[in-house]
């Protein structure tokens, strides 16, 4: 079994036609009927009753569909996730700030970006000026919101 059938497999449930579903999917008919077919005789089960106008899912196709949306989508998660990993949009921001704009930091287009990248988490450090500064040449800050010194 793979996660090429799986979608398949779950198109054709929701379809409720091998048609329809090799439609949805851009395929032809007889590569998907072969996958399911493939599916079939490696469960060991009928998935579907074929009849005239379509198919129905049989008690054994219930019971994978919800297995097969579980995988799948767990499949579409772990994809997302490394995707956003290799174009940082994961893990830390480290933000310095002055005590001066720690009742601004952060604003509300920080808070909204952070909203929409739920994998990006925010530690903000307070100090002054030059200790931000030392630590951004340290690189222990990735950015940092400072005042110009008197």
């Amino acid at each position: 079994m793979n996660l090429k059938q799986l979608q398949y497999f779950l198109a054709v449930a929701e379809e409720g036609q091998m048609t329809a579903a090799a439609k949805r999917l851009h395929v032809a008919q007889p590569p998907l009927s072969y996958q399911i077919k493939q599916l079939e005789l490696e469960l060991g089960v009928t998935l579907f009753n074929r009849l005239p106008q379509g198919v129905t899912v049989t008690e054994a196709g219930k019971l994978l569909v919800g297995y097969a949306q579980q995988l799948t989508q767990l499949s579409a998660t772990a994809e997302n996730k490394v995707r956003a990993l290799a174009h940082g949009v994961t893990g830390t921001i480290n933000l310095g700030t002055v005590s001066s704009s720690a009742g601004v930091m952060p604003n509300t287009a920080l808070l909204k970006w952070l909203g929409q990248h739920p994998d990006v988490q925010l530690a903000i450090t307070e100090g002054n000026t030059y200790e931000l500064l030392d630590d951004l040449h340290k690189r222990l800050l990735d950015v940092a919101v400072l005042r110009t010194p008197l």
